[in-house]
């Protein structure tokens, strides 16, 4: 690869990288918007970890986003089950949710639960506009792991 690919690469992937940040943010500023509640409409079993199955599920059923394919999950999953044990814990689930500016981050984490502690059925969890920006969190963010997964397989050669 030459000198003026890789750059260019690494400005795609620093590109990437703000439109993920940016899609947190917009979560972030939503006043219904916790973690807690996020990891629970995945985590259907209420098991703790969330598998493959979970997340597609979840993000099927629970938040009526369809807009992914079964190897965006492995992409989520290759890059953030830190125990590569096959399952997310809620640690691992925040650092795919939350932002990187400390202050952002605190206005999801401090939120106390809300809609867990009343219903288990994930699909009536957050209001239509905070659904609405979780589903354009997750575009955003599997279009991007796309991506960079294109800009790996580049480098590599």
């Amino acid at each position: 690869m030459e000198l003026e690919e890789f750059v260019k690469s690494v400005k795609d992937i620093i590109f990437a990288e703000r439109e993920v940040e940016s899609a947190k943010i917009e979560l972030a500023l939503k006043s219904d918007f916790n973690i807690v509640d996020a990891f629970n409409q995945m985590d259907r079993s209420r098991s703790g970890d969330l598998s493959q199955e979970d997340l597609r599920e979840g993000l099927m059923h629970n938040l009526g986003y369809i807009d992914f394919v079964s190897d965006d999950i492995v992409l989520l999953f290759r890059r953030f089950d830190r125990r590569q044990s096959g399952f997310l814990n809620f640690s691992d689930f925040s650092k795919l949710l939350l932002p990187f500016s400390r202050e952002y981050a605190a206005l999801i984490t401090d939120r106390v639960d809300y809609y867990s502690r009343r219903t288990r059925d994930g699909s009536s969890f957050f209001n239509s506009d905070t659904r609405y920006e979780m589903q354009s969190f997750w575009a955003v963010f599997f279009r991007n792991e796309r991506i960079m997964e294109t800009l790996r397989r580049r480098l590599s050669q």
